[in-house]
């Protein structure tokens, strides 16, 4: 059986990167008095999915640096068999495989850096993880919306679980614009960049286990709880829950970093503590590796809140503090580089427009996209 070991040292941090995909934040883990980066993994085999592993170095206590993501590496998974898959670099740092690329029992990660330093993990068998039996929300005035996901295992064995999720929100500018100033002229605005949608993906560590429970049902659990006043649940919400099976050593490894970081607030906050999991170094077996490798079939379930079902909701905080409209006449000195027409508005002699900031009338400028994603309802 492995050994699962958890080292107290002094001046060092571990802080998990979460799955995968876009405005991921990066770990910050430890480092030694020595000045040496340990290499930070995280990432599953997912067969049915795509699997996303994602590589950086760790930055020192107190640091303002962002951690380092680890480029040009050399990324494979390889079944029992020998036979091996390379995962593409999407991004630095951030590596990927398509579902069917390669297939087994037993799975393992092999890496080598671009100095030329090699990683293995250990074999983990691929597990599969049962159904999501529903993801359900609550909303309240006081507790804001909470989502819950229910599960059960399908026998008497004991299942550990381990939930990510992706959240997505539809937002709006502040005003909309119906009109542009182009060439010294006002055209009408043949697109708007008043509504957009935007998305996050989880950072905590949310992890569960049938241990003790009734007929192994996994009941309720919380994933994911937003503000009541908060601009993501103004209008629509959508989470997308995917859960992983996992081992017990795994579950015995995200229970301690959960524990170790519980009072500094999600996954992403500096631990005073080195958890080696799975994975080590070949090429210096003394050399500590942080993250566990995983492998299982994954499923998922998605779920959306519509606010206009809710009645009487608390008025929702919005950042548009600095958004005001104010008007004008003559356009000779408008500047276009600052500011955009919002509208027409008849004076009592002519006509005049009204006119905002840019970031006023562009949703996009907040990190969101016009374009309304494929799953929405």
């Amino acid at each position: 059986m492995r050994r699962f070991w958890v080292t107290r040292v002094g001046l060092m941090l571990v802080v998990l990167l979460a799955f995968a995909g876009a405005c991921l934040d990066p770990f910050t883990a430890p480092q030694r008095d020595n000045g040496f980066r340990f290499l930070v993994v995280d990432g599953a085999f997912r067969p049915n999915d795509t699997t996303e592993i994602r590589l950086s170095r760790t930055v020192n206590l107190g640091s303002s640096e962002l951690p380092p993501p680890e480029a040009g590496a050399l990324i494979q998974i390889e079944n029992e068999a020998g036979q091996r898959a390379e995962l593409s670099e999407v991004e630095p740092g951030r590596y990927v495989l398509p579902p069917g690329a390669v297939t087994g029992v037993r799975m393992r990660l092999l890496m080598t850096t671009q100095a030329g330093t090699r990683y293995a993990s250990d074999f983990e068998e691929v597990l599969t993880t049962p159904a999501i039996e529903n993801v359900g929300y609550r909303f309240d005035a006081v507790d804001g919306l909470e989502y819950q996901v229910t599960t059960r295992a399908q026998n008497s064995t004991p299942l550990y679980l381990r939930w990510e999720f992706v959240e997505t929100w539809m937002y709006t500018a502040a005003f909309e614009s119906v009109l542009r100033f182009e060439n010294g002229r006002i055209e009408p605005r043949l697109q708007s960049n008043f509504l957009c949608w935007q998305t996050r993906l989880s950072k905590n560590i949310l992890i569960g286990s049938s241990l003790g429970r009734s007929n192994g049902i996994i009941a309720n659990q919380t994933v994911l709880t937003v503000s009541a006043r908060d601009e993501k649940v103004r209008i629509k919400h959508s989470v997308l829950v995917r859960q992983q099976a996992i081992s017990r050593e795994a579950f015995e490894y995200w229970d301690q970093l959960a524990k170790n970081s519980q009072n500094l607030g999600s996954l992403f906050d500096p631990i005073p503590s080195e958890l080696p999991g799975n994975i080590r170094c070949i090429s210096n077996p003394d050399e500590p590796v942080l993250g566990y490798f995983t492998a299982a079939v994954t499923t998922d379930r998605r779920a959306f809140f519509d606010a206009s079902t809710v009645p009487n909701r608390p008025a929702v905080d919005l950042p548009f503090e600095a958004c005001r409209l104010d008007t004008i006449r003559n356009l000779a000195n408008f500047n276009s580089g600052i500011y955009e027409i919002v509208t027409a508005l008849p004076f009592q002699l002519g006509f005049g427009f009204t006119y905002t900031i840019d970031d006023c009338i562009d949703c996009e400028a907040r990190g969101g996209t016009t374009k309304k994603p494929p799953f929405w309802e």
